[in-house]
C-alpha cells in the first residue's frame, strides 16, 4: 500500500507532466493587448492597527500574519496600460493586546477595488511582469479605505492557464465602525495566482 507521501509525490509528478505537455502544445497569450483573469491566494504580513476611541483614547494593536484570497480581471486600455478590477477577502487576525471592550473576534474585510497596471511582456507573450497601483473600499467589522502597490510575475503553462506570483504592500489609513477610528498597516503580502485566458487569441 502506498504511503500518503508517495501518493502526494505521484500527484505532483502528474501535475508537472500536465503543465509541461500543455506548455509544449500551446500557451495562454500574456502579450500586449490581451485581457486576463486570475485567482489569488497567499499571506499577509505582520502589521499594526492604530485605534482612536473616544472613551479609551489612542491605542496601538498588533496583527499577526494571516490569509488573503481574491480574484482579479485586467483589461487593456492600450497595448501596455491595463485597468483592473479586484475582489479580495482579507483575514487580518485578532488584534493584540487589547482590552476586552475593544476585542472584535478578529478583523476581516471584503474589498472591492480598481487597479492600474503596466504590462512588460517577455518571451513572445509567454512571460509577463505587471507593476501596478490600486485603491479600494473594504467592508467588515470596520469600513476601510485601502491603497495598494504591487508587482506580478506571470508565466504561461497551457493554452488556457498560467501561473504567477504577486507581491506588494497594502495600507488602510482610514477606517471606522462609527464609534472607533482605525488605521491598518502598511503591510506586505505575497500570493500565488492561477491565470485564465479571457477571449484572447490562443497560440
Amino acid at each position: 500500500m502506498q504511503t500518503t507521501k508517495q501518493q502526494w509525490g505521484r500527484v505532483c509528478v502528474s501535475v508537472l507532466a500536465a503543465i509541461t505537455l500543455g506548455g509544449q502544445c500551446g500557451a495562454i497569450d500574456l502579450g500586449p493587448g490581451e485581457p486576463c483573469a486570475a485567482f489569488k491566494m497567499g499571506r499577509i504580513g505582520r502589521t499594526t492597527m492604530e485605534i482612536t476611541d473616544i472613551v479609551n483614547g489612542d491605542r496601538e494593536a498588533g496583527l499577526e500574519p494571516t490569509w488573503t484570497i481574491g480574484v482579479s480581471f485586467d483589461y487593456p486600455l492600450t497595448q501596455h496600460l491595463y485597468a483592473g478590477a479586484v475582489v479580495d477577502w482579507h483575514w487580518l487576525g485578532e488584534p493584540y493586546p487589547l482590552p476586552v471592550d475593544l476585542r472584535v473576534g478578529g478583523v476581516s474585510a471584503l474589498e472591492l477595488g480598481v487597479q492600474l497596471k503596466w504590462l512588460i511582456s517577455l518571451g513572445d507573450g509567454r512571460f509577463a511582469i505587471r507593476p501596478g497601483i490600486g485603491i479600494g473600499g473594504a467592508q467588515g467589522h470596520y469600513t476601510l479605505l485601502a491603497f495598494r502597490a504591487g508587482i506580478e510575475f506571470q508565466m504561461s503553462v497551457s493554452e488556457r492557464f498560467g501561473i504567477g506570483i504577486e507581491s506588494g504592500v497594502w495600507h488602510s489609513p482610514v477606517g471606522t465602525d462609527s464609534v472607533t477610528d482605525v488605521a491598518i498597516g502598511p503591510m506586505g503580502y505575497l500570493r500565488g495566482e492561477v491565470l485564465f485566458s479571457v477571449w484572447g487569441r490562443r497560440r
